[in-house]
This record gives structure tokens, sequence and C-alpha cells, in this order.
């Protein structure tokens, strides 16, 4: 009698709010926002928490909003020591959280509103975060995450460390970032992140290293 008056009460409450939350979701509300085609597009809340979990997967944990994105070199992802170099920065500004639906008409790139939706009893299961690839004639990288994964993300933004208990999951979404790494850079410049401070390495005459904090 006891799960059942529990059971009742959840899915036969009039309060929609917090549903997420009883069920120990934090992420619900926004994982589900994703799909409204009414939101404030000036409110970036969830592309930065996503990004913000994206980089603690590689082991980068930066105080603050920050208005970019740092990809290290997939060398660094497995085995993060104190330092570790940047092979990219991506400008936040490019980069769009989008619902299934949303990401399967960019992907078809004809414009048409995939038929899949109408035909079924739709519901989304899944968001794309849409990166800008290294070449700008190329295809935007999607990182595709469902709605728990997603509570991970959000959890590792917050500052939670699991790596042992999820490497599986940091495994595969370390997979998807490499595809984000430039390693056509030519320049005498190497940035490098030392703890959460960046630093950069140039190479002077007589090949000498010299670092300047960024």
């Amino acid at each position: 009698m006891y799960t059942f008056l529990r059971r009742a009460d959840f899915f036969n409450s009039i309060d929609n709010k917090d549903r997420f939350a009883r069920m120990g979701l934090q992420a619900g509300d926004d994982f589900v926002s994703v799909q409204n085609k009414n939101g404030d597009p000036a409110d970036t809340t969830v592309r930065d928490r996503f990004l913000k979990g994206l980089e603690a997967v590689q082991g980068i944990h930066r105080a603050g909003s920050n208005p970019d994105f740092l990809v290290l070199d997939p060398a660094f992802f497995a085995h993060r020591a104190r330092a570790a170099v940047i092979s990219r920065r991506v400008s936040s500004k490019g980069v769009e959280v989008v619902d299934q639906v949303t990401q399967w008409q960019k992907e078809g790139r004809t414009g048409d509103i995939p038929e899949m939706q109408k035909a079924v009893e739709w519901l989304n299961r899944l968001i794309y975060i849409r990166i800008p690839a290294v070449a700008p004639d190329q295809a935007a990288v999607s990182v595709e995450v469902d709605l728990l994964r997603f509570e991970l993300l959000t959890r590792w933004a917050a500052g939670l460390r699991s790596e042992v208990q999820h490497e599986a999951e940091i495994r595969g979404l370390s997979g998807s970032l490499a595809e984000l790494a430039d390693s056509s850079n030519k320049d005498d410049e190497i940035q490098v992140l030392v703890g959460n401070v960046m630093r950069k390495l140039m190479i002077d005459v007589g090949d000498k290293i010299r670092s300047v904090r960024v």
C-alpha cells in the first residue's frame, strides 16, 4: 500500500515541478528544456554547464563561467598529469545544444523536418551538443547524451570527482572529444594547462623555451 501511495502521489500530483528532483535527478528540467522551441535564445545556462562538464571529463576544473571551451591533446585524456597540452580553444558562442529531432534535421542538411516524430508517439530521449570542427568546411562534431549521462555531466561540472566509478562513460565521451583536437598546429607557441592555470610556452632564439602566464 505504501508503494502504491508513493507512486500515485508522483504520477497524479497536480504539481509538475521538482518531479526529476524527487527521482534524484538535478538536471532533468534542463534536459527537457532543450526541446522547448520558445525558450530564450540568450539563456546559455544549459550550454555552459554542458561544456563545463565536458571539460571535467578531461580533468579540467576551471572556476567561474568561461567564454571558451578547452580541448586537451588526446594523449592527455587518459593520463591527466599536473600539466597538459591544450590542443584547441573553442569559442562558446559557436556551440549549440539541440534535441534529437533538430539534430537529425541538421545532419540531413536538407532542412526537412523528420517524419518519425509524426508517425509515432515521439519522445526525445537524447540531446546533442554541436561543437564547431577544426576546419570551417567540416561538419560540427556532435556529442550525444541521454538523461543519465547529462546528469553526470552536470554533477561533474559542479565538482563531482568519480573517475573510477564512471570510467566507461568518461572513455566514451573522451573518444568523441578527440575529434575536436587540432593536430595541424605548427606555431612556435604551445598552450599548457598547469593545474588550472593556463601558460604559454614559446620557442625563442637558440631553441630556448620561455613560459608566460596567459
